[in-house]
């Protein structure tokens, strides 16, 4: 078979039914194709020529990506499949422009009961609410659960305001006996695990 491989000024040409003036709009505003296959509507609008058919065919394109990374989810316990696991976090959340964060619920067998994106944020700061967690995680009866966010800044380094957060997620978790696997943050320069950092 065949590999395809294409420019961002290509990619996003077709996307826009062969127009080049819009992908080249769109590669000045956003920079690559990843980010404006992931910009918010409200500014892919903001790029002369764009309009609702195109910005239906990017969430499209959207949708795929992250059917076709969750497809390798196998099954089976999601630790046992953990750089699948990464793959999709990175594929779903490293181009995001706004913080964006995430929460998996797990079963006691570590298989996937749900996975959420409660809260999104700003450029460099999303909420994240502990007892919301906790409530939830009750509710789906579920055994433990893996926390994800990712930095628009390209940078995967986690902050202090970071560590402090999760630590407040894993204390809240405690008391109900819930476990926290991990806390992944996912950037366009990589991961961070806190787990492997040492930071959990």
């Amino acid at each position: 078979m065949t590999t395809l491989a294409l420019t961002d000024q290509e990619l996003l040409s077709r996307l826009a039914g062969g127009s080049h003036d819009l992908a080249t709009a769109l590669l000045d505003r956003f920079g690559t194709a990843a980010r404006a296959l992931n910009a918010e509507a409200g500014d892919l609008l903001s790029c002369p020529g764009m309009d609702p058919s195109m910005i239906a065919a990017i969430e499209t394109v959207r949708a795929a990506v992250a059917a076709v990374l969750r497809s390798d989810l196998p099954d089976r316990p999601l630790l046992s499949s953990w750089h699948a696991v990464l793959e999709y976090l990175r594929g779903t959340m490293a181009h995001l422009p706004v913080e964006t964060f995430r929460v998996l619920y797990l079963d006691r067998k570590n298989r996937l009961i749900l996975e959420e994106t409660p809260w999104s944020g700003t450029a460099d700061h999303v909420p994240c609410y502990p007892r919301e967690i906790m409530r939830r995680a009750l509710e789906l009866r579920a055994s433990a659960i893996l926390l994800a966010h990712n930095h628009p800044s390209g940078d995967a380094s986690a902050s202090q305001a970071d560590i402090l957060m999760t630590r407040r997620v894993v204390d809240a978790a405690a008391a109900v006996e819930i476990l926290v696997h991990d806390h992944v943050i996912v950037a366009q320069s990589g991961h961070l695990s806190f787990r492997s950092a040492g930071l959990m």
